[in-house]
């Protein structure tokens, strides 16, 4: 997300950002970029449910292909954050790439 607000798609992205998505575009706005509504606390919640709606947003005027290295890192936020988006994929123009190796995980434990 960081790198979407920051290239050539950067202003109508974080428009739409902003308005799907205001927990997000508080945490990520680049500098110089209008500040974030006064969101109140982000729960996992609705974390999960702006970021939806940011894809479903942003997939409406293009198909959409989402990269997660590593995954094996992951905190169990993250890990459940993609997993709710690979729930509700079906029927977006959404392709979610996710890169996982086990054998990293457990060398390091």
């Amino acid at each position: 997300l960081d790198g979407l607000l920051r290239g050539p798609s950067a202003e109508p992205a974080a428009r739409t950002l902003r308005a799907v998505a205001p927990t997000w575009y508080a945490e990520l706005a680049p500098a110089g970029r209008p500040s974030a509504p006064d969101v109140g606390p982000a729960s996992p919640a609705r974390m999960k449910r702006e970021l939806l709606g940011f894809v479903q947003a942003l997939a409406q005027t293009a198909p959409v292909v989402l990269v997660v290295d590593d995954l094996h890192w992951a905190d169990p936020s993250t890990a459940e954050l993609v997993a709710y988006l690979g729930r509700y994929a079906p029927g977006l123009r959404l392709l979610l790439v996710v890169c996982y190796r086990p054998d990293e995980r457990s060398a390091a434990g």
